[in-house]
């Protein structure tokens, strides 16, 4: 549901939430089985699911603030960011949890440790060779931003049929 989240807020801010009918999905597999029978009109992606599918199928818009880097950019040619189209980018934190009961400061030390990590070029580079972008937040920003995915999920969630 968190990529369609993003779709959701371009949808509303374009006003155009009452002309398309969203369905949620459990997986990609399901949706990209309904996208390329053409049981469905448009699918909210990966990048690196983007780029398997622009053989054939264009990339209409990235729903985040963030430039593709230049290997994805190169593969899915020029795909405007919400940013610079005037609209609210979509930034979802990627979940990395720990017990509730875990200490503050231990969930801060992962954290850290974690953002070090996907720092590291042998990282870096398996996470490029999948198609991936990293989009790693620290847990005090992570944390923020997803009560604010909280907040549209809330907000849209009779948008989803």
């Amino acid at each position: 549901m968190t990529h369609l989240l993003g779709v959701v807020q371009a949808l509303k801010e374009l006003k155009l939430d009452d002309k398309v009918i969203l369905v949620n999905y459990s997986g990609t597999g399901k949706a990209m089985n309904d996208y390329i029978g053409n049981h469905i009109n448009m699918v909210a992606l990966t990048t690196s699911t983007a780029i398997g599918m622009m053989q054939k199928h264009n990339a209409i818009f990235n729903a985040s603030g963030s430039d593709y880097p230049k290997k994805q950019a190169k593969k899915l040619g020029t795909v405007p960011n919400a940013k610079t189209l005037g609209l609210t980018p979509y930034e979802p934190p990627r979940f990395f949890a720990m017990h509730p009961d875990t200490p503050d400061a231990q969930v801060k030390i992962m954290s850290e440790k974690l953002g070090a990590l996907l720092k590291a070029k042998p990282v870096k580079k398996l996470i490029g060779k999948l198609g991936e972008v990293i989009t790693y937040l620290p847990q005090d920003v992570a944390k923020v931003e997803y009560q604010k995915v909280l907040k549209l999920a809330r907000d849209n969630i009779s948008l989803l049929k």
